[in-house]
């Protein structure tokens, strides 16, 4: 099998878990898990990214890219943007400031069916809801589903 199919498999398996995570979080109601949520359609994302461009980069419609998560969102973008409806830079770089939130937080708590992400002080917090990781996850599946159909459809041609 080739790179990107591996990679989309790989995209496919982080936005299951974290579709799972999200059922279990509906039963326990421990907020703490939607860090572990952002965190799967983070990679989730980024696999997807690296399957499509590494897919481009093979046919010869692109010559490389940074493979940083911010290197892929440009490359994808110059490369793409059109052929996406669902592509939607923001929604990419919030889920990325929230996994950076998360990974530099000095404290978590939860407010109000909310879990409060701070670094450094109180004057510099996040908040995420399960309403907001449900979202996040509609957008990544669907954006996840376009770039598998592109590719499945693009290999068809060669």
């Amino acid at each position: 099998m080739k790179k990107d199919g591996t990679l989309l498999d790989k995209a496919k398996q982080h936005l299951d878990i974290a579709y799972g995570l999200i059922n279990l979080n509906q039963t326990l109601k421990d907020l703490k898990m939607l860090n572990i949520v952002v965190e799967h359609l983070f990679l989730a994302l980024g696999k997807a990214l690296s399957a499509y461009l590494d897919y481009n980069v093979r046919y010869k419609f692109l010559e490389g890219y940074e493979k940083t998560f911010l290197g892929k969102v440009r490359a994808f973008q110059r490369l793409s943007i059109k052929e996406f409806r669902s592509f939607d830079q923001d929604f990419l770089l919030e889920l990325r400031s929230l996994v950076e939130y998360h990974k530099n937080s000095s404290m978590e708590f939860e407010r109000s069916n909310s879990l409060v992400i701070c670094v450094d002080d109180y004057n510099n917090c996040k908040k995420i809801s399960l309403k907001k990781v449900k979202a996040f996850f509609g957008k990544a599946k669907l954006f996840i589903d376009e770039i598998h159909s592109n590719i499945e459809n693009g290999r068809k041609f060669f």
